[in-house]
């Protein structure tokens, strides 16, 4: 029943369990008393049950992610770590199929005699552990095409570096390897994940248009309005908005080309990883800059042709000002995710061993 339920065991340092259900004492506490709970279940199941009785419940857990009852389990029948499934899977199978790191390091904590055999198993249709890696799982769980894409290519590609190097050459029974199984499964998400992209492209290149075209005469505008006028006291805030007019046209015109480079692109796989994050990265910055730039111009003409040269007032314009960059860049969250994913450093993995219920023999093997 518990293996079916992983919102009970968010963890703590999980920020989306922090913001979505909050990590209050009664969360806390809840945890505790369900990790709590499984620990007794296990030793229990240990003395009275036999292994078999428990083998629907591990790959539940294994598929759900929760690792605490994977953990324990391992912990009472160290033999269930070579448990099959029905298409003759083992846990870490699972744990590549529905893309559960966390269950896939617990690999690193059993003796290095039986690590090897337990990577290099294959299921009854010769899928081995990177073949899983390519297979594509539910798209329910993430609604950008682009990010699962990229998501998925990270994850294939971490998995590749677990195998041993032969394995990246297997074949299943349908006679393709592991990436071209990727490549068969993913071709439909690759095709969505560009159009996404290039849509959301040509959506923020057209404030970066507007920008581009507006910043120079706004500022002939406001030359023409000091010659007319005569305000030469006011002759120092003209240089610095045209400094900052100049700004917002650098800004925008690079946030153009960068964005106008994504349109007119074909993208492979390995583009989603390394190509369009940094490409997104550079355009986003640019646009945001150059929002920013431009209400920070019209708030220092404001203030000093209408309102006088108060500073305090500038910084508090200037702070109203910075809320439609600050909108902009919420309204885009799923980009940004995309360039989170790229610049996140993988955990590392650190071998260590189950110790309770291992025979003395493998306790000192590493």
């Amino acid at each position: 029943m518990l293996a079916n339920k992983p919102l009970v065991f968010l963890g703590q340092f999980n920020w989306r369990a922090r913001l979505f259900y909050p990590s209050g004492p009664a969360t806390k506490d809840k945890r505790s008393q369900a990790i709590q709970l499984v620990k007794i279940l296990c030793e229990h199941a240990g003395r009275n049950h036999p292994l078999d009785r428990y083998k629907e419940a591990f790959f539940f857990a294994g598929e759900n992610g929760i690792v605490e009852i994977v953990e324990e389990l391992a912990e009472t029948f160290p033999d269930i770590l070579w448990v099959t499934n029905g298409d003759g899977r083992n846990i870490f199978h699972v744990a590549v199929l529905y893309r559960r790191g966390k269950i896939l390091d617990l690999v690193y904590r059993i003796p290095k005699a039986k690590r090897y055999m337990i990577r290099a198993a294959p299921d009854r249709y010769k899928n081995n552990i990177l073949h899983m890696a390519g297979k594509l799982p539910s798209l329910n769980e993430i609604g950008c095409a682009a990010l699962m894409m990229q998501r998925e290519v990270k994850w294939f590609e971490e998995v590749t570096e677990f195998v041993q190097p032969f394995q990246r050459g297997e074949k299943n029974d349908e006679g393709k390897t592991p990436e071209e199984l990727f490549d068969t499964e993913h071709q439909q998400l690759l095709k969505q994940g560009e159009k996404w992209i290039k849509s959301t492209a040509s959506a923020c290149a057209i404030p970066s248009v507007l920008f581009a075209t507006l910043v120079v005469p706004s500022t002939f505008a406001v030359l023409n309005i000091q010659q007319s006028y005569k305000i030469g006291k006011h002759a120092d805030f003209v240089g610095s908005f045209a400094a900052l007019a100049v700004l917002t046209l650098i800004t925008s015109l690079i946030s153009l080309f960068t964005f106008l480079s994504i349109l007119t692109s074909t993208y492979t796989k390995a583009d989603f990883l390394n190509t369009l994050p940094r490409k997104v990265l550079t355009g986003l910055n640019s646009l945001y800059f150059s929002i920013s730039f431009t209400t920070l111009g019209l708030s220092w003409l404001i203030c000093r042709t209408l309102l006088g040269p108060d500073m305090m007032l500038f910084m508090g314009l200037s702070g109203l000002a910075t809320i439609p960059a600050l909108w902009f860049l919420a309204s885009q969250h799923v980009l940004g995710k995309m360039v989170f994913t790229h610049f996140a450093r993988t955990e590392e993995r650190h071998p260590l061993l189950f110790t309770r219920s291992l025979p003395t023999t493998f306790q000192t093997q590493r």
